[in-house]
């Protein structure tokens, strides 16, 4: 999808997306290859054994997917007999996240993305309850904007907790939808028909959108 492009719609769905963002992830080539991570912070990222995973890295270098084969520890993922890696050690950002599509945790209405390409860009998200901060910045990748008018969560979900990690975008048009991995960089403030209702959403979309015909 190239540069500049702009589409809208009615309706886009939020997924659940198994994931990791870390400076702390290394690859190793030692057949079977495996990726570790010195935070150990896998297992609770959410992956398991047989998932196809992505991967993005700021050197591009391991850049692909890959299938996880064998069962995921806290700070090794191994990988399937035919993926092959280069080795890297840990420093640089890394974003690891599982390729196939979650449960749904929530949605937008009235959007609009704007596709855009090698903007760069850091937010970071205060989580009042754990005091935990995300930290998004990829230089160099493919990086998108959206906007839309309504937010809203599943029963078990809170709104707020939609807000600064990678989620699966999905969003409708026609017979196809377009998706791709981001967050929403912002919450407005709630409407008058419901709490669990926000107004004016930002969403920053990470890597590649991609088009996909509705089953």
């Amino acid at each position: 999808m190239s540069s500049g492009f702009q589409f809208g719609g009615a309706v886009g769905a939020i997924h659940e997306l198994a994931y990791i963002e870390a400076k702390t992830i290394a690859f190793v080539d030692s057949d079977p290859d495996t990726i570790t991570d010195s935070g150990d912070g896998f297992v609770d990222a959410g992956f398991v054994d047989t998932d196809e995973i992505t991967v993005i890295t700021e050197s591009t270098t391991n850049d692909g997917d890959y299938t996880i084969d064998g069962a995921v520890v806290v700070g090794v993922i191994t990988l399937d007999a035919g993926d092959a890696l280069s080795a890297e050690i840990a420093g640089q950002n890394v974003i690891i996240y599982k390729t196939d599509i979650g449960d749904q945790i929530g949605g937008v209405s009235d959007f609009s993305v704007s596709v855009d390409a090698d903007m760069l860009e850091t937010s970071n998200f205060a989580n009042e309850a754990n005091d935990q901060n995300w930290e998004t910045s990829i230089p160099g990748m493919i990086r998108s904007k959206a906007t839309a008018s309504k937010l809203w969560s599943t029963d078990t979900t809170d709104v707020f907790d939609l807000q600064g990690k990678l989620r699966m975008f999905r969003f409708y048009d026609a017979d196809i939808y377009r998706q791709a991995v981001g967050y929403i960089s912002s919450i407005g403030v709630p409407s008058e028909v419901s709490d669990l209702v926000r107004d004016n959403i930002q969403i920053v979309i990470v890597g590649p959108i991609t088009e996909v015909a509705v089953p």
